[in-house]
């Protein structure tokens, strides 16, 4: 799949799941395997009891969703995945009133099963914030995405 047919999935995704647009998650590159997302900070996705960051609950979504998005760019053709495992060990709150870069590497598949690393990193100093595994299971039920694109 090239990466013209992510950015159009990409569009199609974000426009109808709502908690992607409610984050307001962008697309910010496709270097090789990995994919990478832009989680801006907004006020109403702040942990303003602890210091005002993006909570954790936001970045979790982000991160699954770099993962997913990995994954469709390893296969050849687009089709409905759903997410099986995810581990996040969150290492350190992001800074207060900061944007969040997520990327995703699916790094294997074996059958019907696509093996993803990923890491939610500030995007000024590079502290990585998260560090995530997920496993995703491949032509799940769910929409046909190759007749989207």
């Amino acid at each position: 799949m090239t990466s013209d047919h992510i950015k159009q999935l990409y569009g199609l995704f974000s426009s109808r799941v709502g908690a992607h647009l409610d984050l307001g998650l962008k697309l910010v590159d496709i270097e090789g395997d990995t994919v990478r997302l832009l989680l801006p900070f907004q006020q109403k996705h702040a942990n303003a009891l602890e210091n005002g960051a993006i909570h954790t609950s936001a970045l979790a979504t982000a991160i699954d969703s770099a993962c997913g998005f990995a994954v469709m760019l390893r296969l050849k053709e687009p089709t409905a995945i759903a997410t099986v495992n995810l581990r996040i060990d969150h290492i350190r709150q992001p800074e207060s009133g900061q944007n969040v870069t997520v990327e995703a590497q699916c790094y294997q598949q074996s059958g019907d099963f696509a093996y993803v690393r990923a890491r939610a990193i500030s995007t000024k100093t590079l502290f990585t914030y998260s560090s995530a595994i997920s496993i995703f299971k491949v032509g799940t039920p769910g929409p046909a995405l190759n007749s989207a694109l």
